[in-house]
């Protein structure tokens, strides 16, 4: 079939969740479907030839990045928007105009929105299935975010952020014919509180043949985390770690190492690895040398939603992992078995410890972990799911059962254009 996929961003690089999962699905769906993708792009950047898998790939500039002033102006403006900001600062005329102009040149199957600030845009292209990508429930993520700001201000603002969001998600996601989740536990949550009644699992995925486990041997006492660092449940974990695990970990085991490795890491995160003493590796180009230097990765994450990419990584490379909870919600992991999970700092750092100790327990962890990723977590599996979801969505029997929204009228949902 000939789909129109949006994409906040072009998944290249693939250096992000989100682009790691748009670009692994994207690359195995052009093997059955004609498929034209629209994101983002930086202006005068040559596309990579992997372009040509497509039907067409249209770049959209994107917008400029705000200033350290004009970014704190857009965070206080949004205050007395009805649009959470996390939406608002990826919307343009542009990407809007794009969008109209593209779907009305071809004679769409599907449209499939991969970012939830472009659903607008994908809900007034008329007369076509459309199916919307939930990477996370994203009010879930800005709650968990208010319940962990130390300040009064910020976690009054996370708080709103929160509200917005869920008004937000919950207008568009009864829209779309099929919503799908990355986990049954984000699936019960759409359907629970946003009504949304056609929600399907396209599992998050890892590449197994690329994340192979290394036959280098890895650094002594070295405990890595990956993650892309313009992302705050990132940000906030590294914090956390850093001032809360780190120095727990280091009075027992002085020759202990610890990497953080991701993109974009902003300077607080650049002032933390200094004052705590951990090397910032920002925007490798290749993060499997640095996680198969990990005798242990950490994911010490308090705030986020979806799954973690990074945990099926280093599980694919037959890491052991310690994790919150939270940080390893949504995938079919057992405490003991594949994953040690804490969620106080001193739990967290016994279980490193005990790992850093002792090689019979992480090689076991890792080989478990291997075997696991390789059974369920493979994005080929993911692809197969996501081509039925696209398949069901455009059957008559779908388009029968009145979710098929044609000709919606975008002023029904609240959002801004920049």
């Amino acid at each position: 079939m000939k789909v129109l996929f949006l994409v906040r961003d072009l998944p290249w690089p693939p250096n992000s969740g989100a682009r790691l999962r748009a670009h692994n699905l994207l690359v195995r769906m052009a093997r059955q479907h004609r498929i034209t993708v629209l994101g983002y792009w930086p202006p005068g950047r040559n596309l990579p030839p992997e372009a040509e898998l497509f039907d067409a790939v249209v770049p959209v500039p994107e917008p400029p990045r705000p200033s350290r002033l004009a970014f704190a102006a857009g965070l206080i403006a949004n205050i007395a928007s009805p649009t959470p900001y996390a939406v608002s600062k990826h919307l343009s005329r542009e990407m809007q105009s794009a969008v109209e102009r593209v779907a009305s040149q071809k004679n769409f199957d599907l449209v499939h929105c991969d970012s939830l600030p472009l659903a607008q845009y994908a809900l007034a292209v008329p007369r076509i299935p459309k199916v919307l990508d939930e990477h996370n429930v994203e009010a879930s993520i800005w709650r968990r975010h208010a319940n962990c700001q130390g300040s009064m201000l910020k976690r009054l603002y996370a708080a709103i952020q929160a509200s917005k969001m869920n008004r937000f998600e919950q207008q568009v996601c009864s829209k779309f014919d099929c919503c799908i989740a990355v986990s049954e536990l984000d699936a019960r949550e759409i359907k629970t509180h946003y009504g949304a009644r056609n929600v399907v699992v396209v599992p998050n995925g890892v590449d197994t043949k690329l994340f192979t486990p290394f036959e280098t041997q890895a650094v002594p006492g070295r405990i890595v985390f990956t993650g892309s660092m313009d992302w705050l449940p990132n940000q906030d974990a590294v914090l956390y770690f850093a001032e809360s695990i780190w120095p727990l970990v280091k009075r027992r085991l002085p020759h202990a190492s610890f990497a953080v490795v991701g993109r974009r890491p902003p300077e607080s995160i650049k002032r933390t690895a200094t004052q705590h003493g951990f090397h910032l590796v920002a925007d490798a180009p290749d993060i499997r040398s640095h996680i198969a230097e990990a005798e242990v990765v950490v994911v010490p994450l308090r705030v986020g939603g979806g799954t973690r990419l990074k945990i099926l990584e280093a599980l694919s490379m037959a890491k052991p992992v310690v994790s919150t909870t939270i940080g390893a919600e949504g995938l079919e992991l057992a405490h003991g078995t594949h994953i040690l999970l804490a969620d106080n700092p001193r739990d967290f750092a016994d279980r490193i410890c005990a790992l850093l100790t002792n090689p019979g327990i992480r090689a076991k962890l890792g080989d478990n972990g291997r075997h696991l990723v390789v059974r369920h977590y493979d994005w080929d599996i993911a692809a197969r799911a996501l081509n039925e979801a696209w398949h069901w969505a455009v059957s008559p029997t779908a388009q029968r059962s009145g979710k098929t929204e044609t000709g919606i009228n975008p002023a029904n949902i609240s959002v801004e254009t920049s």
